[in-house]
Order: structure tokens, then C-alpha cells, then sequence
């Protein structure tokens, strides 16, 4: 007979949430994927790279955004392990944290490189191509990474490598 009291007792303290959420176990999993849509290019060609995370536990994550490339940074990589720069001026933002990802909520990131390299310290602004080689697509959330790999193959006119080559041969 003093069982029953005891148990509903038990199971009122369970329904008032009376234990600690820092005592019970917390599990928050992310997964991050890379997506692209070709792995050989060349100029005239582009390639499109997603990388998307999805959390896939049970607790919200917290994470910085950033005012460039929001929630998850997609880049590239030239063959000698720098990140590619195309030249381009990006706009003086501060980065803010932070937003939160919900469990099976999901965020992406994505990036074009059609090889075009612009040179603003010339006036009116350059444009060449980027070199042949193996880059590397990089997708970021924290300190989750994956990885991609294009090649980009050369063009018949090689006067597109060189800086300062007219906009209309690509």
C-alpha cells in the first residue's frame, strides 16, 4: 500500500520537472554536406557548389551569421592551398551572433566560381581567368568541414590567363 503513494509521488516530481536540465543528457549532432554540380570546368563554364548543415539532434544550436555568406561558407581553394579570391570588393559588414538552428532545421550556403579573376587596381578594372589545376571546395559550419574537388581545365586562348585580358574573349 505505501508503494502507490510513493510512485505517484515520484511521478509528480517528474511532471513538475523538478531535476535539473543540466543533469540530463544534452545531445546536439550536425551534418554537413557538400553538394556540386560538376567536376570538370572551364572559362565560360560554372561551377555551383552547395553545402548545407542540418541538425539532426535534439537541442537547438547556436551559431554566428555572417553578413558575406550568411550561415554556412562555401569556398574554393587554388591548387596551392589558398582560397580563391575573384577580386571583387565586398562591403564593410560586421558579422552578428547569433542565430539558432532548431533541431531538423536546416541552413545552406553557396557558391559560383566560373574562374573570373578582376583586377581593381587598374582603371577601367581587369579581368583574367584563374590557372588550370585541382581546386578544393571547402564548406564550413563551425568546426565541421567537407570537401569537393574540381578540375578546371584549360582554354584554347591562353591570352585569358593573362592579367588584364579583354572581357570580350570569355
Amino acid at each position: 500500500m505505501r508503494r502507490l503513494p510513493l510512485a505517484a509521488g515520484l511521478l509528480a516530481l517528474l511532471a513538475l520537472g523538478c531535476w535539473d536540465d543540466a543533469e540530463r543528457p544534452v545531445e546536439s549532432r550536425l551534418q554537413l554536406t557538400l553538394s556540386q554540380d560538376a567536376t570538370t570546368g572551364g572559362p565560360g563554364d560554372t561551377i555551383a557548389a552547395t553545402g548545407r548543415v542540418l541538425n539532426i539532434g535534439q537541442m537547438g544550436v547556436r551559431h554566428p551569421v555572417s553578413c558575406l555568406y550568411g550561415v554556412v561558407f562555401v569556398g574554393v581553394k587554388n591548387p596551392d592551398g589558398t582560397w580563391f579570391d575573384n577580386g571583387v570588393p565586398h562591403p564593410g559588414c560586421p558579422d552578428f551572433c547569433c542565430g539558432t538552428l532548431d533541431p531538423a532545421e536546416a541552413a545552406v550556403g553557396d557558391f559560383n566560381f566560373d574562374g573570373r579573376i578582376y583586377n581593381y587596381d587598374h582603371v577601367p578594372p581587369t579581368l583574367h581567368f584563374t590557372p588550370p589545376g585541382l581546386y578544393t571546395i571547402v564548406a564550413t559550419f563551425g568546426d565541421l568541414e567537407a570537401h569537393g574537388e574540381f578540375t578546371w581545365r584549360p582554354s584554347s586562348n591562353t591570352a585569358l590567363y593573362a592579367p588584364g585580358a579583354p572581357a570580350d574573349q570569355w
